[in-house]
């Protein structure tokens, strides 16, 4: 190595000197971000993005300090005893691939074999106002060899072992709710590290070797394991900093005016920015806060301003969407924010929003009163797993040729079942040209995937051929100039003088020159 932990640990300590023993707020203004505006979910992360843009550190630039090694950032949280509550994921799982490796060429001791962690850590103090936020210091660390091939060669062993003998699945009622338990190794079972869920909600599942359905799961390092990683780290003593914020006071003329400007009960926290500073041309984020917001009659939930009348942003989207039969997306701010657009992704995800034109979609509530139930999607999906074999590429158009099921009675659009087949599970799918392709996968596919499937054992194709090779195998519609950006978008070989694919650049040579 080019480099030594202790002297890269010690020069960024250095670089961050100015910021340790400062609460999260005032470092916060330090580098120029309201801490009101940040989810607390997002914020150390937010927080310690600006502050290497502050001392003109590009992730790029620290990334070469530790060349060939893969450095990879991440945000401690101790409590006041010096233990993260949570504790920290570093990679997904992928079980196929588990599988079929061996230890050393896997995927999890490449992981640590190849990595320098590099923490940015934060510390609660008690003080007689409540606890506070520290910045502590950072920490470069890399995994030791004994740990790996000790802890987590065994985590990766059981891991493996049980997947081959299949994962035992149970429901467990909690409270309300149903929950799948599983027999995978949870923190109680590894002093170091573990595997439990990392999902974008209960829908959001993978498909088991054995073809069980598992909720999408990560790879987490113990906390009790952090804070021993942590425990050589000095004390972090409290310091002050010299920013003074001065709260922005309001006219009666200016709360009129502004009154009249935002006629919306939600925007997102930029939108709201914008209004204002048409009003007030000085205005900028470090002046929204919640004393402010209050005498226009607003507040702060998530990354959005909105009336005080309203319980959440979550509960008026859910009655803007779920109030009618139909619901189009709006042309409004709000609806093109990646929150918003999650949300709606999650409740396709659950079957409560079927798609049935391009930004429009049909309630599950409406499809109760034509009698489609939840049940009924969950088998039409279910239906065509069966039905299609693995690694064979289709469409809806192609599906529709030799596949039946009651659902299509109702005589929806392709774009209904299209966002059915869509729903995480066994299947996968590209957009290609505006359409959309399915295969039945364990994993997940690329464009080289479905170029590899329309090659057939050749070992090259023109242009011409993957056309009517995606419209006989597919019935996918493919014009002359999107085929060519297609193959250029591929691993594969493309000739731009012979306008053809080739599966290698020596198989092109053998052609031109034998």
């Amino acid at each position: 190595m080019s480099f030594t932990k202790n002297t890269l640990e010690l020069e960024l300590l250095n670089e961050f000197e100015e910021f340790i023993g400062l609460s999260f707020e005032e470092i916060s203004y330090k580098v120029s971000i309201n801490p009101a505006l940040i989810s607390k979910k997002a914020s150390v992360v937010a927080i310690v993005n600006r502050m290497l843009d502050y001392k003109s550190l590009d992730k790029k630039e620290l990334e070469n300090k530790v060349a060939p090694m893969q450095l990879s950032l991440k945000t401690v949280r101790l409590q006041p005893n010096g233990k993260p509550r949570e504790s920290m994921s570093f990679e997904n799982v992928d079980f196929v691939e588990i599988t079929e490796e061996t230890w050393q060429e896997s995927k999890l001791r490449e992981k640590f074999v190849e990595s320098i962690f590099l923490f940015f850590v934060f510390q609660y103090t008690e003080t007689l106002d409540g606890k506070i936020l520290l910045f502590k210091g950072v920490k470069v660390w890399q995994m030791p060899e004994k740990t790996l091939n000790t802890d987590i060669k065994k985590l990766w062993n059981v891991i493996r072992e049980k997947v081959n003998n299949g994962v035992i699945l149970k429901e467990k009622k909690v409270g309300n709710r149903i929950v799948i338990e599983n027999n995978l190794p949870g923190k109680n079972d590894n002093n170091v590290a573990h595997i439990r869920p990392k999902a974008n909600d209960g829908n959001d599942k993978i498909e088991l070797p054995d073809g069980q359905m598992i909720t999408k799961q990560a790879y987490w390092l113990n906390n009790s394991y952090i804070a021993l990683i942590l425990m050589d780290m000095p004390a972090v003593n409290r310091r002050h900093s010299n920013y003074q914020k001065n709260d922005l006071i309001l006219s009666k003329e200016l709360i009129n005016s502004l009154n009249t400007k935002l006629s919306e009960a939600v925007y997102p926290i930029e939108e709201f920015i914008i209004k204002v500073k048409q009003v007030i041309p000085s205005f900028t984020t470090l002046d929204v806060n919640r004393n402010l917001l209050s005498t226009l009659g607003y507040k702060i939930d998530k990354r959005f301003v909105i009336k005080d009348h309203l319980e959440s942003v979550d509960q008026y989207l859910y009655d803007i969407i779920f109030s009618r039969p139909y619901f189009s997306v709006p042309n409004n701010p709000v609806f093109v924010t990646s929150y918003v657009k999650r949300k709606i992704d999650n409740y396709e995800n659950d079957y409560k929003l079927l798609k049935i034109e391009k930004n429009q979609y049909i309630t599950n509530n409406n499809l109760l009163k034509g009698g489609i139930v939840k049940q009924d999607l969950i088998s039409y999906k279910t239906a065509v797993e069966r039905f299609v074999e693995e690694g064979n590429f289709f469409t809806i158009r192609t599906l529709k040729q030799r596949f039946t099921h009651e659902l299509d009675e109702y005589g929806f659009e392709d774009v209904f079942y299209e966002s059915i087949l869509m729903r995480p599970g066994r299947l996968k799918y590209l957009k290609l040209a505006d359409q959309i392709v399915f295969v039945k996968s364990l994993r997940e596919i690329t464009i080289d995937d479905f170029v590899a499937y329309l090659l057939i054992n050749s070992k090259s194709m023109s242009v011409d051929e993957l056309i009517n090779r995606a419209w006989s195998v597919c019935n996918l519609e493919i014009d002359y100039d999107y085929a060519i950006r297609l193959m250029k978008n591929t691993s594969y070989f493309y000739s731009t003088d012979l306008l053809k694919l080739y599966e290698t650049k020596e198989v092109y040579y053998k052609e031109i020159y034998d």
